[in-house]
């Protein structure tokens, strides 16, 4: 059947309470499980809200484009309210009568049973939305699953992943990142592009990482969580950590620094951050050509 274009989409609800210290049902973990690829028992999470709706489906379009095999997991999408994962639902089911591969398979995940708001960077509701992802994160690490995070304000150049993500859940690493201060001599966490091994080591790495959050953010001490994450590495020596080439993998300094760029010509990935406001980010992705959502809302067929 055409409606089968783009894989199978399945719409689960998934209702994380705001009591931040109760568990996810057996019935929510199953679930979860259930998407993952038997070989590699990881899942693939991309968080969005509202506000990024557009954005996510350029993505989606943008990786529908790239994506010239099998995305190698189920790829999950999680919304922060209904309003966003009614909208994605609905251009999911509209985009795979037209345009869409076989190669991805979403699966949309709704985060909580909220109203829509405004989240903008830097407020206390961006940084406790920030801790429930960082508790979703958690959780999947804890039941067994390797998790790989990944974010819509990106363009991807090639898909070709599986490489990366074998090492990154096989051998001796444990976290897998890009390098989001790219084009500087330091390293920071990518939260955009972050891999992590469900073994002990990291979980106790992201047991910490999500109460110590917990706890800044309740004296109102506002950071973000890659920082935090980049410091606690440094407390686990253990946890071996492989960065990325910040060439093949760049940060969104990019865009303004010219000597990245001629350094770092031809990225796999480039993320679209170090830039403030969604409608920034657009605006920057569009006078780039990096952009891949017509004005009609549907992908476009090629760049």
């Amino acid at each position: 059947m055409v409606l089968l274009a783009w894989s199978w989409v399945i719409i689960f609800v998934l209702f994380a309470h705001r009591n931040q210290d109760q568990h996810l049902s057996e019935a929510t973990k199953s679930i979860v499980l259930s998407v993952a690829q038997p070989d590699h028992k990881f899942v693939t999470l991309l968080y969005f809200n509202y506000a990024y709706l557009i954005m996510t489906k350029s993505f989606l379009c943008n990786l529908n484009l790239v994506a010239h095999s099998p995305f190698p997991s189920r790829l999950v999408l999680v919304a922060a309210d209904e309003q966003a994962a009614y909208h994605l639902k609905e251009f999911l089911l509209v985009e795979q009568l037209h345009h869409l591969q076989r190669n991805l398979s979403p699966f949309v995940v709704l985060l909580r049973s909220a109203e829509t708001q405004s989240v903008d960077f830097g407020t206390q509701r961006y940084y406790d939305l920030t801790l429930e992802r960082l508790r979703i994160q958690n959780e999947l690490l804890q039941v067994g699953l390797n998790v790989f995070i990944i974010e819509s304000d990106a363009v991807w150049f090639s898909a070709d992943i599986r490489d990366i993500l074998n090492e990154a859940f096989s051998g001796a690493v444990d976290i897998l990142s890009a390098n989001d201060s790219g084009g500087s001599a330091t390293k920071l966490v990518s939260a955009g592009f972050l891999a992590a091994k469900s073994n002990q080591k990291v979980k106790k790495l992201f047991d910490t990482y999500t109460l110590r959050y917990r706890k800044l953010l309740k004296r109102k001490q506002l950071i973000g969580e890659q920082i935090l994450m980049t410091h606690l590495l440094q407390e686990f020596p253990n946890v071996n950590v492989k960065w990325l080439d910040e060439c093949e993998y760049a940060s969104g300094r990019w865009y303004s620094e010219t000597e990245y760029r001629k350094r770092c010509a031809t990225p796999a990935v480039l993320q679209n951050n170090w830039i403030i406001g969604v409608d920034k980010k657009m605006e920057r992705a569009k006078s780039w050509k990096h952009w891949f959502l017509q004005s009609e809302g549907t992908c476009f067929l090629r760049v």
